[in-house]
Formats: C-alpha cells, sequence, structure tokens
C-alpha cells in the first residue's frame, strides 16, 4: 500500500524536527565548552549571564560535589605531567624554570580571587579569607593559626598528597621546594612585602611538639 504524501511529509519533519534538536543540545555544549575556555584562560565572556553550569537546577550541595571531582581530576592530571617530566626530564624538574611555574600558579589563583573575594579583612585577616578559598582549602584540612596581625601559621592535616603517594608505592612527595614558590606567588599577589618560611615538610622530622597528624608547616609574615 502506497504512504500517502501527507504522511511522507509528516515523517520527515518528524526527523527534521529531531535532527534540528541534536544539533541545538551539540550546539549547547560546544559553545558552554568555549565559556569554559575563556574563563580557564583569564578571557572574560560578552555575556555574563551565561553560566558554565545549569545552578539555578542544582542544589548546592550538588553544586558543591561537581566542583569537587573536577578539582580533583586536574589535580590528577598535574600529578601526572609532573611525575612525567621527573622520570623523562629530571635534569629540568628540579630546575629554576620549572620552579617558576609553581611560583606563578601561585599569583595567578591569588589574582583571580581577587574577582570574588571582598575586602574587608586587613592584615593577615585578609590573607586568610583568601586561603579559606583557595585550593589548599579544596583539596586539604588546612589549619590557620593567627599569632599577630602580621604572622599566620599554616598547617596541612593529612595532606591528601603524601597519602596518594604512599599508595604508589613512595615514601613521600618532595614538596618543600615547590610548595615554598608556590605559597610565595599566592601570598605575595596579595601583599608584595608577604614572607613565607617553610617549618618543615616531608621528609623533614617534625618540630617537637608537632602532632603525628600535620603534614607539612609554613608560616607567613607581612
Amino acid at each position: 500500500m502506497e504512504i500517502p504524501e501527507s504522511a511522507r511529509k509528516s515523517e520527515r519533519a518528524g526527523r527534521d524536527e529531531k535532527v534540528l534538536q541534536m544539533r541545538m543540545k551539540v550546539l549547547t555544549v560546544r559553545r558552554r565548552f568555549y565559556i569554559f575556555i575563556h574563563h580557564l584562560f583569564g578571557v572574560d565572556y560578552k555575556v555574563e549571564e551565561e553560566l558554565m553550569f545549569e545552578i539555578d537546577h542544582w542544589s548546592k550541595d550538588h553544586l558543591h560535589k561537581v566542583t569537587r571531582e573536577l578539582l580533583f581530576s586536574f589535580n590528577y592530571m598535574w600529578f601526572l605531567m609532573e611525575g612525567w617530566i621527573k622520570e623523562h626530564c629530571p635534569e629540568k624538574a628540579e630546575s629554576d624554570e620549572f620552579l617558576k611555574l609553581s611560583e606563578d600558579f601561585g599569583a595567578y589563583e591569588a589574582g583571580r580571587l581577587q574577582r570574588v573575594v571582598e575586602e574587608d579583612a586587613g592584615g593577615v585577616d585578609r590573607l586568610v579569607e583568601f586561603l579559606k578559598r583557595s585550593h589548599w582549602c579544596a583539596f586539604e584540612d588546612i589549619e590557620m593559626t593567627k599569632i599577630s596581625d602580621r604572622e599566620l601559621i599554616m598547617r596541612t592535616i593529612g595532606c591528601t598528597a603524601q597519602k596518594a603517594v604512599k599508595k604508589w608505592g613512595m615514601e613521600y612527595y618532595a614538596c618543600g621546594r615547590g610548595g615554598l614558590v608556590l605559597r610565595e606567588g599566592f601570598f605575595r599577589k596579595l601583599t608584595p612585602r608577604a614572607r613565607v618560611t617553610r617549618i618543615f615538610t616531608p621528609p623533614d622530622s617534625r618540630p617537637e611538639g608537632t602532632p603525628d597528624k600535620v603534614s607539612c608547616e609554613w608560616r607567613i609574615c607581612i
């Protein structure tokens, strides 16, 4: 039995509508990807009301979980790249040029946070507000002790990086030099006169009286 022309047109219209919907979905995903790239490299997207995530439909808890998983994914990639460099280019891994990348990252992160952190506090209280929103507090249990208006002690409790490398068969993750320049970049971007002192990092012995749960300790003075 021959299919009426009107039925064939209706069927084609239905297929065309599905194709159009699929193309719109692809364009939406692609557009969001471009927005993500713009934000990632520090270029402001022209339409400010456009968002990467559908936060109007997500709970605060869900948004936090998604963001944290993405952060862990980027952090994992950093460890993979750092491990590859240390294995295949060991002389570069210890170079000042490579360490400079950590310093630049610290300064870049602090600069990005300056866009969203309200500048109400002063002294080390201001640094604490930025530190609370940093990648350190996103990944780790960070203990911050204000010694005075110009001095702050920063500790990492049960460092996840140290736990991870032990699972990979390593005794410890040597973070001393990189951790120092990273913090210097971060805090000096906020306060150029900031000084960062490494009190201890693995494999150093902990200062007397320091709990075993403390993985590293730093002093920040302004």
